[in-house]
C-alpha cells in the first residue's frame, strides 16, 4: 500500500515536471489555435484524475466511469473555445464531468428499465454506502458554488496543487487564491450542513484530497482518450473513435450545453433593443405587483399622510429628473408604453472564432411572442419558443415540442420597452454621477456620461441583459450620454470577468431611438460584435404564434 502511494507520487511529480512551464491557459490556446495533440494530452494528464474521480463517485462502476471520462474530454475538444477565462479549465472540466456522469447514470437507468420490460435480468448496481452518498452530496454542493471559489477548491483540494500553482494557472495573487480557498471551504461546509452533513472546512479539504489520491487514471485510458480526441478534432465521428456509448454521451452533453446557452441567450436578449438590465427576468412582473401591494397595505397616519407618502424626497427628485430625461431621449415613457407590436433581429459574430448566432423576436403585446435562436459554428443548433396566451411551446432542433417557453410577465419589458425597467418598483436605482463612458476608439471615444447603477432591492443576484453566458450579477452600471441622454454602455462583473457592452448607431422608429450596433468587450478585449434590426408593425401574421 505504501509502495503504491510512493509510485503514484513519483508519477505525478514526473508529469508535473513535464508540464511545469505551461499554464492551463497556454495549453488550451495551443490546442485551440493549432490542434496541438501534446497540449491536449498534457491537459488530460493534469486534470484526468479529478475527472475520473467525479465519474467514479457518481457512477460507482469502473467501465461506466471510463466511458464518461472519455466523453468529458471529447466535449472539451468541441467546446474548448468557450472556456473563459482560459485558466479555468479545471473548474470547467469539473462541471462537465458532473453533467456527463449524471447523463450516463440516466442512460443506465433507462437501459435497466428496458431490460426489465423485456424480461432480462439487469446488472446489479454497486452497493450503496453512507460514505458514497456523502461524497455524492459533496460533489453536488461543490458544483453549486460560485466559479471563483469552486476553481480554487478543484485545483488545490481535488487536484492537489499548491496555492502558488493554482494562482499561476488562474492568474491571481497567491493571497487571493488562499482567501478564496478558505471562503469556498466555509461556504461548502455551510451548504452541506443544510443538507444534514456537518463537516469543518479542514475535514472537507481532507476528504476531497483523499478522493483525488484514489483516482489514478490507467495509462491505457489516457492514451486512448488522447487518440480519440485527436481523431474527433480532425472531423471524425465520435462513434468511430470512441464507441457508440461514449458518442451518445458526448452528443447528449453537447446538446444540453447548447440548449442551456440558447435558453440563456433567448431570455437575456428579450430586452436587447435598448440594452437596459433590470430585475431578474423570471419574476419581474410578480415582484412589481407584490411591491405595489406591500406599499398599499402600509398604514398612513395623519391628514396629510397621503400627500407625504407620494411626494418624493428631495434627493429623489434629482434622480427622477434624470430618469425622465433618459426616457424622453428614448422616445418618452408614454411612447414606450404604446409600443405593442414589433420585430427584432440580432446577429452576433465572435471576433475570436467562427461562431455566429442569430436571434429573432416577433412580439405582439400583451401575450403573443415567437423567439427563434440559431447558432452556427463550433456549436450549431436552433431553438424556437412560442407564447400564445396561456399556451407555450418550445422546440430544439428537430426534437419533440415541449409545453414550456417564454415566462409570464416577461413581454412587458421586451425590446425598447426595456428602458421602462428604470421605473420598476423591484429595482433600486442609484445615480453615480458623471463618468467617462469608455474608449472604443471610433465608437465612443472618451464621451462624458451620467452613470446609473441598477440592483435588486431584495439584494438577490440577477441576469444582466447582455450576459450571453447566463451569469448572475449583483449590479449593472448604465452610462447615458450627458448631452443626448442616449444609452452608451452597460457594464457589469460576470464570473471574474469585466464585461462592457457599447451601444452605437441609433436609428429612430416612430420617435423611438434603437441602437443598431453593439460591441462586447471582456477584460479590455473586444470579443463580440452584433448588428440589430428593428421594425414596428401594425400586426404580425397569426401563423407565427402557432405550435412549431
Amino acid at each position: 500500500m505504501v509502495l503504491g502511494a510512493v509510485l503514484q507520487n513519483v508519477r505525478r511529480s514526473l508529469v508535473r515536471l513535464d508540464d511545469a512551464g505551461q499554464t492551463d491557459g497556454i495549453l488550451l490556446d495551443r490546442f485551440i489555435m493549432r490542434r496541438d495533440e501534446a497540449a491536449f494530452a498534457a491537459l488530460v494528464r493534469r486534470h484526468g484524475e479529478m475527472v475520473l474521480g467525479v465519474c467514479r463517485r457518481v457512477l460507482r462502476n469502473e467501465a461506466d466511469a471510463e466511458d464518461a471520462f472519455q466523453a468529458a474530454f471529447l466535449v472539451l475538444v468541441r467546446r474548448a473555445g468557450a472556456i473563459r477565462p482560459r485558466g479555468m479549465v479545471g473548474n470547467w472540466l469539473y462541471g462537465v464531468a458532473q453533467n456527463t456522469a449524471r447523463k450516463a447514470k440516466v442512460m443506465n437507468t433507462r437501459m435497466r428499465a428496458r431490460e426489465r420490460q423485456a424480461g432480462a435480468r439487469p446488472k446489479p448496481e454497486a452497493a450503496s454506502e453512507d460514505w458514497q452518498e456523502q461524497q455524492a452530496l459533496m460533489d453536488q454542493e461543490l458544483q453549486a458554488l460560485p466559479d471563483k471559489y469552486r476553481a480554487a477548491i478543484v485545483l488545490c483540494d481535488l487536484e492537489g496543487k499548491s496555492i502558488k500553482e493554482a494562482a499561476r494557472h488562474l492568474g491571481c495573487p497567491p493571497a487571493t487564491i488562499g482567501t478564496r480557498l478558505a471562503r469556498g471551504r466555509s461556504l461548502l461546509a455551510r451548504r452541506l450542513a443544510r443538507r444534514g452533513l456537518t463537516l469543518s472546512g479542514g475535514v472537507i479539504a481532507t476528504v476531497l484530497s483523499q478522493n483525488a489520491a484514489s483516482a489514478s487514471v490507467p495509462l491505457p485510458l489516457v492514451n486512448s482518450t488522447v487518440k480519440a480526441a485527436s481523431l474527433f478534432a480532425a472531423g471524425n465521428a465520435a462513434s468511430s473513435v470512441a464507441g457508440v456509448k461514449v458518442a451518445a454521451l458526448t452528443e447528449g452533453v453537447l446538446k444540453a450545453m447548447l440548449l442551456t446557452k440558447l435558453k440563456c441567450a433567448m431570455s437575456v436578449l428579450l430586452a436587447l433593443g435598448i440594452f437596459v438590465a433590470g430585475a431578474a427576468y423570471q419574476s419581474c412582473k410578480t415582484e412589481a405587483a407584490e411591491s405595489r401591494r406591500a406599499a398599499e397595505s402600509q398604514p398612513i397616519q395623519g391628514a396629510n399622510a397621503e400627500q407625504t407618502a407620494t411626494q418624493p424626497a428631495p434627493e429623489d427628485e434629482a434622480a427622477n429628473a434624470q430618469i425622465a430625461k433618459f426616457l424622453k431621449a428614448h422616445g418618452s415613457e408614454d411612447a414606450l408604453r404604446r409600443l405593442r407590436s414589433f420585430t427584432l433581429t440580432v446577429n452576433t459574430a465572435s471576433v475570436i472564432s467562427s461562431q455566429k448566432d442569430q436571434y429573432q423576436f416577433f412580439i405582439q403585446l400583451p401575450n403573443l411572442a415567437r423567439i427563434e435562436c440559431r447558432a452556427d459554428g463550433d456549436r450549431s443548433g436552433t431553438l424556437v419558443s412560442v407564447k400564445n396566451g396561456d399556451k407555450r411551446w418550445q422546440k430544439v432542433n428537430d426534437g419533440e415540442v415541449l409545453e414550456r417557453g417564454v415566462a409570464d410577465g416577461l413581454l412587458e419589458f421586451v425590446g425598447p420597452r426595456a428602458l421602462l425597467r428604470l421605473k420598476d418598483p423591484a429595482m433600486k436605482v442609484t445615480m453615480l454621477g458623471e463618468r467617462m463612458a469608455g474608449d472604443i476608439a471610433a465608437l465612443l471615444g472618451d464621451r462624458g456620461a451620467v452613470c446609473v447603477e441598477l440592483a435588486r432591492k431584495d439584494g438577490k443576484r440577477f441576469v444582466p441583459l447582455h450576459a450571453l453566458a447566463g451569469g448572475l450579477v449583483e449590479e449593472v452600471r448604465l452610462y447615458f450620454d450627458k448631452a443626448s441622454g442616449l444609452l452608451l454602455k452597460e457594464e457589469f462583473e460576470d464570473r471574474n470577468q469585466h464585461i462592457e457592452i457599447f451601444c452605437t448607431d441609433y436609428k429612430v422608429f416612430n420617435d423611438i431611438p434603437v441602437a443598431q450596433k453593439l460591441v462586447r468587450r471582456t477584460d479590455g478585449s473586444v470579443n463580440y460584435r452584433s448588428t440589430v434590426e428593428f421594425n414596428i408593425v401594425d400586426k404580425l401574421d397569426a401563423k407565427l404564434f402557432q405550435k412549431p
